[in-house]
């Protein structure tokens, strides 16, 4: 995917007018289903998790590397007009300021998203993680097979019978 997404944005780019952004599209959506599909899976088979701390897991996992990659995008890809160059004219700049906007806005709604998702990862592990540590104890004491203690000889011990 990280070989083939670069490829076929360059063929689109070149043979695709209308499509130009075809190969990142295609990158992203291929990273988003492997890494969601890759940790669900991985979280039931390998780690024999239940289904839902399996889903938890990838839609954590997946929504973060989903904001890592287009928050890369926005910081290092330009929008392909150069605002500095005494050849462009108004209209380009108004666009690709406009764009600079929507992209803004976008990134800080999808920061606000990614930041709930989070906050409700950790905490509902947290919570997990807290509800069986308060059901081992129960468990065990009210386990009926459980071997009676065996009685360990005190040598400081004194006997009433003599």
């Amino acid at each position: 995917m990280v070989i083939g997404a670069p490829l076929i944005e360059l063929w689109s780019w070149n043979h695709l007018p209308g499509f130009r952004d075809l190969g990142y599209v295609l990158g992203l959506g291929s990273l988003v289903v492997f890494t969601f599909y890759g940790i669900w899976s991985y979280e039931r088979t390998v780690r024999d998790q239940p289904g839902a701390i399996a889903m938890r897991d990838a839609i954590a996992a997946t929504v973060i590397m989903l904001y890592l990659v287009l928050l890369s995008w926005a910081v290092f890809f330009s929008t392909g007009v150069s605002t500095t160059s005494p050849a462009t004219d108004g209209a380009a700049n108004q666009a690709t300021e406009s764009i600079n906007k929507v992209t803004s806005e976008l990134l800080t709604s999808f920061t606000s998203i990614t930041a709930v998702v989070v906050a409700f990862y950790f905490s509902s592990v947290t919570i997990d993680q807290v509800t069986r540590h308060r059901q081992e104890p129960g468990k065990a004491a009210a386990a009926p097979d459980s071997p009676p203690e065996k009685e360990v000889a005190d040598s400081n011990r004194k006997d009433t019978d003599g």
